[in-house]
């Protein structure tokens, strides 16, 4: 499920230009609360994956980043201001999620396959990317009507859904798994 965020990254930066006075400068600077808080969770969830599993780690941050998704759908209408919490949130859940599942591969094959355990999940992620981006314009073009809100809405909410039915099949992974 975290192979969603690339259907945001398409929209999100076209959603942002779209308010009054936006330029691409402003879009950037606004994407920040979401991009740059990759930067600061990221070691932390490693050490959270350590130290509490792979199955909490990664549940609660596909939750979070399905809260921040469904939180954007609501806020579409509203200021700026509104969005920094739920795109906050959707990024520290992705933060959290990508380190624990990328943990989990790596974690159940023996030291010897490691190398190629972590070359099928790049390429998974990677055609994961190409899935999610195709699923969001998908939502997207069904709801958008002359309306890019409407359909970036739609796209949030459907990102957001998905996310959280992550949660069922995150809660599954094998905490800690031995290596051979």
């Amino acid at each position: 499920m975290v192979w969603l965020v690339s259907g945001v990254v398409f929209f999100l930066p076209q959603y942002l230009q779209l308010s009054p006075g936006a330029t691409a400068l402003t879009a950037g600077l606004e994407l920040l609360p979401w991009t740059g808080t990759l930067v600061v969770v990221a070691p932390f969830a490693g050490r959270a994956v350590d130290r509490f599993g792979e199955r909490w780690v990664a549940t609660l941050g596909l939750a979070l980043q399905g809260l921040g998704y469904l939180l954007i759908a609501i806020c579409v209408h509203k200021s700026y201001g509104w969005l920094i919490v739920p795109l906050m949130l959707a990024r520290v859940g992705l933060s959290m999620a990508g380190p624990a599942l990328q943990k989990t591969v790596l974690g159940a094959v023996p030291r010897s396959a490691i190398g190629q355990a972590s070359g099928i999940y790049n390429v998974f992620r990677l055609l994961g990317g190409a899935l999610g981006t195709t699923v969001a314009v998908m939502i997207f073009y069904q709801f958008q009507s002359r309306d890019f809100v409407r359909g970036f809405q739609a796209t949030m909410w459907g990102t957001g859904m998905v996310s959280l039915l992550g949660v069922v099949w995150s809660w599954r992974l094998a905490s800690n798994v031995p290596r051979s």
